[in-house]
């Protein structure tokens, strides 16, 4: 189906066909259909084309599966090319979070197959919840190295409170907005653009557009032996501040010289002990419609952030003399990751 594909694009010139397995799905203008005479019907022109070249090298087809429509179900997901959104159908949205909440019994012992297949389902799902990948983290923790399928494994707590927040979510969420992932422009209004940074003593924010900045003492339960924690710590702060804006951002960028939190927040997956402040990031990304870019900058370039996290104040005024700096609080519901 590969191959097939490939004549299609680059010699019949069908442009953006995707391919699923042995299915084919685009989009074409409903202006633009074309006479099928085996199925004596109109089909969109791209879709009547490939018909004809199926003929033509003999592959087979059925005309009940020959579907088109302002809304299309692609592997499951309804995709309206019009809005250029996706959503999970209600059905299918309804037994989604039925089952996450069961599996989050207390007490139960669910078999090694079970987490597997559930794990399957929620990877599937994150096609239209992409930010949803914190709550699988306590559940990959539990099944890394085993390999009997048929051995019961205890849900813990962690387990129970991910699943559980992954639950709610799908609960209140909307469809996916193709068209936003499109826009990220650093020329667009609608964005926002942070500096942060961690020393041994504190967090320092950097919000360069509103010549704004901002400072706090670490955590007294802070992880001593690394500095990662912090650092993570200082972008969910930065994205918190969201919060207190009086407009909302589209988009935001945040820069850090952390390569390793680059990765954490641009992945969406972090040691068990650090996923708490995911989970933070992303409750504030969703009940905000808020789309976030981090970005490694080198430290050189991140000295206001740094000058701020150390409380260097002085050295914060001779690179911005107009900047106001306030004192913060980072987010509570982050700070799980201290406990260990």
């Amino acid at each position: 189906m590969s191959l097939m594909s490939w004549i299609v694009i680059h010699r019949i010139l069908i442009d953006a066909l995707k391919t699923y397995m042995d299915d084919s799905f685009s989009y074409d203008l409903a202006s633009c259909q074309l006479y099928y005479a085996p199925y004596a019907c109109y089909f969109p022109a791209k879709q009547t084309c490939l018909l004809w070249l199926w003929d033509n090298i003999g592959l087979p087809h059925e005309c009940p599966k020959q579907i088109f429509s302002l809304l299309l179900t692609v592997i499951g997901f309804d995709v309206d090319s019009n809005a250029m959104s996706a959503m999970l159908p209600k059905d299918k949205k309804r037994e989604l979070v039925a089952h996450l909440r069961r599996f989050a019994g207390k007490g139960f012992r669910w078999l090694l197959r079970e987490y597997q297949q559930l794990g399957g389902l929620c990877e599937w799902s994150s096609n239209i919840f992409p930010l949803l990948k914190p709550g699988l983290s306590a559940i990959y923790e539990k099944i890394c190295g085993k390999t009997e399928p048929f051995a019961r494994l205890h849900v813990n707590k962690s387990i129970i409170h991910e699943l559980l927040w992954m639950a709610d979510h799908v609960d209140h969420s909307q469809s996916l907005l193709l068209y936003k992932s499109l826009d990220f422009s650093l020329a667009s209004d609608d964005i926002i653009v942070a500096y942060t940074d961690a020393s041994g003593v504190g967090l320092g924010l950097w919000f360069p557009d509103e010549d704004f900045a901002c400072q706090c003492l670490l955590p007294g339960d802070s992880p001593k032996d690394t500095i990662f924690f912090a650092e993570a710590l200082a972008v969910c702060s930065a994205i918190h501040a969201i919060e207190t804006m009086p407009k909302t951002p589209q988009c935001m960028l945040i820069y850090i010289d952390n390569t390793n939190v680059v990765c954490m927040f641009n992945s969406l997956h972090v040691h068990p002990p650090y996923n708490s402040i995911l989970m933070s990031a992303t409750d504030v990304l969703l009940k905000h419609d808020v789309d976030l870019w981090v970005e490694h900058v080198s430290g050189v370039e991140n000295n206001v952030a740094d000058a701020l996290s150390c409380f260097q104040n002085e050295r914060v005024y001779r690179f911005t003399p107009n900047m106001q700096i306030y004192n913060f609080e980072p987010p509570q519901n982050a700070l799980g990751g201290a406990e260990k």
